[in-house]
């Protein structure tokens, strides 16, 4: 984790709003602490912003600088967040978060304020016009980054936030610039446009942000910023933009509904042909024609989470678009939940382990016949994500449930408000042993499993709760379950997650 410390440079910097007392700054600050030279340039830009007397122009070589000169800082901070979720202890996340969402904001305020000053016609603003297409692009892309962090850490994103994105875009077309490409940053390695950049907003927004895991967030962003081209923004709505947004309101993107006709104001927005390059990605990924380093993707990326991001975005932008499966019903009652294989596992079977179970009560606020969406105070549920697997009772219910935990959405106490799908109500503990070895004489001594109740789509096929790295595509099983013993088939993995897996058999009862 970076360490805390603060850089000398502050005293040194503070008061001065001009570029040269911005460039000391910069110089003085610590090359090794991420979090303390974000916090700093941050603090900065809200010092040029207070300063009204500094010109446009050199508002924005200001801003300008301390946006190149936190782009590598904030890199390493995204990194050590993403993909150092599990090294890091809630403190530090918190720390981290805040931190580099200061930055951000402050960033995005800065560029703003250039905009603003273009806007009203300030003193010298012809200065401004040869940089407006870049400032409004950068400011676009920013925006787009604190509503992903946002993504990351499950906080509802504030509706200004698209109001102030849908204004940049306006501008961008009131301006005749949006679809103009050029490079936003000196060595970048793709050139972008304002239209560009709200388009990767606007994917990300509509594919269920909250459904993934935070390195899962930042793989369909990778994912879509490779997509971009493909995507379509019109002012008249068609069949392949099942989107919209309304530049003048702060709801966001909607879906658009049979019959629906655009305001002028309104936007209609699609992926189009990013489904076939998607699924060609997919195809090659399985096929070994490309590498995830291709997909701008390092080794520190998880194979198969890229896989099940890919699957969870083609499920999002592939028509029809998926819908409620059920009605809700508003409830109020308390759930009693456990969580993690074990104990699931041991309530669901109906086993009885030596142990306190770690159960906690959750606040159902409605439910269907697929799940169920629930509010959980804090301090209870923190080690809640995406994926996580879950067993619950209503009450007067003797029996549990098997459920996985889908979207979360996160308060500012940390209390979480959780969907989670229902996977089977009950269950029975049972043995699963590799069947070259097992034997009517052989004593039970696989591995423990949970044969899960109410997802048969046949009588010869059941579905089994398993530890990680149980399951085998190739490999059948026996399972012994009510004094008989069965051969399992292997038919596929339904989910996978941190600590289990779900898979469904062929059942196929074996001679005593």
């Amino acid at each position: 984790m970076f360490p805390l410390t603060r850089t000398k440079s502050k005293k040194q910097a503070a008061g001065l709003d001009d570029l040269a007392a911005t460039q000391m700054l910069v110089e003085g600050l610590p090359r090794d602490d991420p979090l303390a030279t974000l916090r700093e340039l941050a603090a900065q830009l809200d010092r040029v912003k207070a300063h009204d007397r500094v010109r446009p122009f050199r508002a924005f070589e200001i801003v300008d600088l301390i946006d190149r000169a936190g782009r590598p800082h904030y890199r390493k901070a995204a990194h050590e967040y993403i993909l150092g979720q599990r090294r890091l202890t809630k403190f530090q996340e918190t720390q981290l978060w805040t931190s580099v969402s200061s930055f951000l904001f402050e960033l995005s305020q800065g560029y703003r304020y250039c905009l603003a000053k273009y806007e009203v016609g300030a003193d010298s603003i012809g200065s401004l016009t040869p940089v407006l297409p870049v400032m409004c692009a950068r400011a676009l892309r920013i925006g787009a980054a604190r509503l992903k962090w946002s993504y990351l850490r499950y906080r509802p994103v504030e509706p200004r936030q698209w109001s102030e994105l849908a204004g940049l875009y306006l501008l961008a077309e009131a301006n005749g610039f949006a679809r103009q490409v050029l490079p936003l940053y000196r060595g970048a390695a793709q050139d972008s446009c304002a239209e560009h950049e709200f388009l990767k907003a606007l994917i990300l927004a509509m594919s269920s942000p909250a459904s993934l895991l935070p390195e899962q967030i930042e793989i369909a962003e990778r994912l879509i910023v490779r997509s971009v081209n493909d995507f379509v923004i019109s002012a008249a709505a068609t069949e392949k933009l099942q989107h919209y947004i309304d530049l003048r309101s702060e709801a966001g993107p909607q879906r658009l509904k049979a019959g629906d006709k655009l305001t002028f104001t309104a936007r209609a927005f699609g992926v189009c042909r990013a489904v076939e390059r998607l699924q060609a990605i997919d195809r090659g990924l399985d096929q070994g024609e490309i590498t995830p380093r291709e997909l701008s993707l390092t080794q520190e990326f998880d194979i198969e989470a890229i896989r099940a991001t890919i699957r969870h975005l083609l499920r999002q932008w592939r028509p029809p678009l998926p819908l409620r499966r059920h009605n809700r019903r508003p409830q109020s009652a308390p759930l009693a939940v456990v969580h993690d294989l074990d104990e699931v596992s041991a309530n669901v079977g109906g086993l009885s382990y030596p142990f306190v179970s770690e159960q906690e009560s959750w606040l159902v606020d409605n439910r269907s016949d697929s799940g169920l969406h629930a509010i959980v105070m804090s301090p209870q549920g923190r080690w809640i994500e995406v994926g996580s697997l879950v067993a619950f009772r209503d009450g007067g219910d003797a029996i549990w449930t098997t459920g996985l935990v889908r979207r979360i959405t996160r308060e500012d106490d940390d209390t979480r408000q959780v969907a989670v799908e229902t996977v089977a109500h009950g269950g029975a503990a049972v043995t699963v042993l590799p069947l070259i070895t097992a034997n009517r004489n052989q004593p039970a001594e696989g591995v423990l499993c949970t044969l899960l109740l109410g997802r048969n789509a046949a009588s010869d096929e059941l579905t089994l709760l398993m530890p990680p790295k149980t399951f085998s595509p190739t490999a059948a099983r026996e399972m012994r379950a009510y004094d008989r013993r069965y051969r399992l088939i292997p038919l596929r993995l339904i989910e996978s997650g941190a600590g289990y897996e779900i898979a469904r058999f062929k059942v196929l009862q074996l001679a005593d």
